[in-house]
């Protein structure tokens, strides 16, 4: 038997450069000598490239190497992604059909049309000629109501309003007796007929009234011209002749919610008439669960549920006692309806904010809230609920998969718990915003439990007429509708970690990772320049704030007036100079967004000063650098996907073929391969992309990892568990790896050593000549040395 050939090794640099000391040779001579060694196996390749069949063909391992390690990233991320994709499909299903939204708004619209957006006639107007025929055909005079009248022609002055029209208190008391009692209290139908016992109060013949409606008060302390009666900064603000004025004034309430005011000292002593000074006293109700200590507090005067004269006598009454007065600074009317087609309730708040500017701000806040979340008679609560448990299922196994992996990192390093999490959070792989929306639909998990398993909800007391809480306590649906608020603003936040999060997996594609490539690639520098942005945004705040604060509302308060400056750099401001632009009654809830016409109508000689140094600076040097900066990034991206550029980021075999794999071709090639495994006859010399990178990691350094031969490598891979056969697939299963006569070529030229320069064929000529002026040296004094002893 001949002796199996060994392939000849490399010596090790340690080797080389001990050669080198021994053997006299300077270091260039024997690194050229080396490197000629390297392009002599590649000509040798290249003389046996156009026959060469089996163990013949050589390899670039670099090659094979990169496609491996992008292709198994692409791989780890479609898993992930499909994973991803079926856990938010999931989830987008379910928070639709919990959500209801088309229903819930088609119910509020109707509400908020019937009891917001509809106008009612003030006979007390600002505006007197506002009303809009004040003649009939005839000649005749018209009414407060436009009904023809043969009682003279005095018209009273009068108005069409709203409720986003209330300017003053005379305006809120008119809504309240004039339009909220007669649009509240349904007793009959439209052809004046009584409505039947059961659908008294009910609007349209759908939602119905669930009991009397509140009225909540929250009062400011008032301070006065004595020290000693101090209500709070109201006194430091006034000096002097001033206090002897306005001898009482009042702090401001800010930021009031269902149980306190956030910011301000709240009044909370009784308040009445002459006659019954401690007619009015403040009040608490527990409106949620005990260990929470949710409460409603204020001034509060309930309603009744049907009796219209009881609810006419009784607003009449506390109008009579001004129980709003200059102490009064925030009101809230709590209204509840039930639709039982929809199986919805509707919380309508409607506040009226009385502010210390001497502006009332009107603001109608909804929530909508089913009446059963599960009734197994209905087939679209079974398949709810069924797809919530597929969501959980999905949430699971997304904790499960991460949890796997800190157990292969505490296994494969021997390191406690602690170490592999920090081994786990420091992977290239690892994402924040995926353990962000894990541990964000924990929350949601448990707040979904709160809501389904509220107590309130199911203590409620059903009358023929109205609903109440056991034991005859007013029902108060607050905690039932902050809790589902909170729910789906939690909701609202995972929508936008699964928008980061899917940015990340795009990247499982080259032409669908361009747009997150691009945000990471001008994250630093848009960042960077969004900071100057944000303080050149703030400074033209102030001066918009300084200038016009007094003239707009928009500009009055720091908030309103960055945003109405944000809505002119990006061209959504007004148009026309209306006065119903700048605000549409007393509130900021009503404000309209200006532009130039609306400030130069408030400021016409100043207009200028503001709004074209803002143009130039903002939009045409900011907004247009801002687009620079992304165009930028994109067009780097984009260039790094031409196999032509030294940045080229892709396959190999993407460089072959001149352009990424599309997306289609990518999973329809994921899938063969993935289910076609069981069907294919070589299935047993496959090898996956882990394997063939580890293989590759442990070869010798002498391989040549350029030109490797099909059977030197299978010599070296065989203990590394990949046999001849499976080498051979290597070469089917990834034909660019294979060094081809063009390949082979440019290698050649790398690896071929350049001719040497002038001042490198003088240096060679220089030290030639040194070295045999030295040996002439060397040898005159070995004969003088002679001469010497043989003298002697």
């Amino acid at each position: 038997d001949e002796p199996v050939a060994q392939p000849r090794k490399e010596m090790s640099p340690f080797d080389a450069l001990a050669l080198a000391k021994e053997s006299q040779l300077t270091n260039t001579p024997f690194l050229l000598r080396n490197k000629l060694r390297s392009a002599t196996r590649v000509v040798d390749a290249l003389e046996k490239v156009k026959g060469a069949t089996g163990e013949q063909i050589t390899l670039s391992l670099n090659k094979l190497h990169v496609e491996c390690k992008i292709k198994r990233e692409r791989a780890i991320r479609a898993t992930v992604g499909w994973r991803f994709m079926v856990f938010f499909l999931l989830y987008a299903v379910v928070l639709t059909m919990q959500r209801n939204a088309v229903r819930g708004e088609a119910f509020t619209f109707g509400i908020f049309n019937y009891y917001i957006n509809s106008r009612f006639y003030s006979p007390r107007t600002s505006r007197p000629g506002t009303f809009p025929t004040q003649f009939t055909p005839e000649g005749g005079c018209r009414g407060f109501l436009g009904e023809p009248s043969s009682e003279g022609c005095q018209i009273p002055p009068g108005e069409l309003k709203s409720f986003r029209d209330l300017v003053t208190m005379e305006d809120l008391w008119d809504w309240l007796q004039l339009h909220l009692l007669s649009k509240f209290y349904i007793s009959h139908e439209y052809n004046g007929e009584p409505f039947a016992e059961a659908d008294v109060q009910t609007l349209n013949y759908r939602s119905k009234s669930m009991g009397g409606f509140r009225m909540t008060q929250k009062r400011m302390s008032p301070g006065s011209v004595t020290k000693a009666d101090l209500g709070g900064r109201c006194w430091s603000f006034n000096d002097g002749e001033i206090r002897e004025f306005t001898p009482t004034c009042f702090d401001s309430l800010s930021l009031c919610q269902d149980g306190m005011c956030l910011f301000g000292a709240e009044d909370k002593s009784p308040f009445g008439t002459f006659l019954d000074p401690e007619k009015y006293k403040f009040q608490e109700y527990d409106v949620g669960s005990k260990q929470l200590g949710v409460k409603e507090t204020g001034f509060i005067e309930f309603f009744p549920h049907v009796d219209r004269s009881e609810a006419d006598q009784k607003m009449a009454e506390i109008k009579a006692d001004r129980w709003l007065d200059k102490a009064s600074q925030w009101l809230r009317m709590d209204l509840s309806f039930l639709n039982s087609n929809e199986r919805l309730i509707l919380v309508l708040r409607i506040v009226v904010h009385m502010d210390n500017k001497g502006f009332m701000q009107p603001i109608v806040v909804s929530d909508v809230t089913q009446v059963v979340w599960y009734n197994f008679e209905n087939y679209l609560d079974i398949i709810r609920i069924i797809l919530e448990a597929c969501v959980l299922v999905a949430w699971v196994m997304q904790i499960w998969t991460a949890f796997l992996v800190v157990w292969d990192k505490r296994k494969e390093r021997k390191c406690t718990w602690r170490d592999a999490m920090r081994y786990y959070f420091t992977d290239e792989r690892h994402s924040w915003v995926q353990d962000m929306l894990l541990l964000i639909f924990l929350l949601i998990f448990i707040l979904w439990f709160v809501v389904i398993a509220d107590p309130l909800k199911g203590n409620i007391d059903v009358h023929p007429q109205f609903m109440d809480w056991g034991g005859g306590q007013p029902l108060f649906l607050t905690q039932v509708s902050n809790f589902e608020r909170t729910y789906f603003l939690i909701n609202g936040v995972a929508c936008i970690l699964f928008v980061l999060r899917m940015l990340q997996i795009a990247k499982v594609n080259p032409r669908f990772s361009l747009l997150s490539e691009s945000l990471d690639s001008m994250k630093g520098r848009l960042f960077n320049f969004a900071i100057v942005m944000f303080i050149l945004l703030i400074f033209f705040t102030m001066q918009a704030m300084v200038m016009f604060g007094d003239k707009l509302p928009v500009f009055a308060d720091f908030g309103y007036s960055f945003v109405a400056v944000v809505q002119i750099l990006i061209g959504s401001g007004g148009s026309e100079p209306d006065e119903t632009r700048s605000r549409r009654g007393g509130g900021f809830g009503a404000l309209r967004p200006v532009d130039y016409p609306q400030i130069k109508q408030v400021a016409p000689g100043s207009a200028w000063l503001f709004y074209y140094p803002f143009v130039f600076m903002m939009v045409f040097v900011v907004v247009n650098i801002t687009i620079a900066i992304i165009g930028e990034a994109y067009v780097r991206v984009k260039r790094a996907r031409d196999p032509k550029n030294p940045e080229f980021n892709l396959c190999p075999s993407e460089a072959l073929a001149g352009k990424p794999t599309p997306i289609l071709r990518q999973i329809s090639r994921g899938l063969s391969r993935r289910f076609g495994r069981i069907l294919r006859k070589e299935k047993n010399v496959e090898r996956k992309k882990e394997d063939i990178l580890a293989m590759i990691v442990k070869l010798p350094v002498w391989i040549d990892r350029d030109c490797c031969s099909v059977g030197d490598l299978a010599d070296v891979a065989g203990p590394l568990g990949f046999t001849r056969e499976s080498v051979m697939w290597l070469t089917t299963r990834y034909p660019v790896v294979v060094n081809n006569e063009g390949t082979l070529k440019e290698l050649l030229v790398k690896r071929t050593p350049p001719p040497p320069t002038v001042s490198q064929q003088l240096e060679h000529v220089t030290a030639s000549v040194e070295e045999l002026v030295n040996t002439q040296a060397g040898i005159h004094a070995k004969l003088d040395l002679l001469i010497r002893m043989a003298t002697l």
